[in-house]
């Protein structure tokens, strides 16, 4: 199912989302901001996502010089 395709179709976007497509444009930006924060700490499955590390092989430690 296309998002856009959806859109434009007044009829089908009321009764997917029982939203007329003002609302549903304003509410957008409040889902999107609200699904970011969920998602960046939490998986599909509801589960607390884990933080990954990598150790870069070539990576260098800056020295001064004195």
């Amino acid at each position: 199912m296309k998002d856009n395709k959806v859109r434009r179709n007044a009829k089908q976007l009321l009764s997917l989302t029982n939203f007329i497509q003002t609302e549903f444009e304003a509410f957008i930006p409040t889902f999107e901001y609200h699904w970011n924060r969920y998602y960046n700490c939490f998986t599909l499955k509801g589960k607390p996502r884990e933080q990954i590390s990598y150790n870069r092989k070539m990576s260098r430690i800056p020295m001064s010089v004195i």
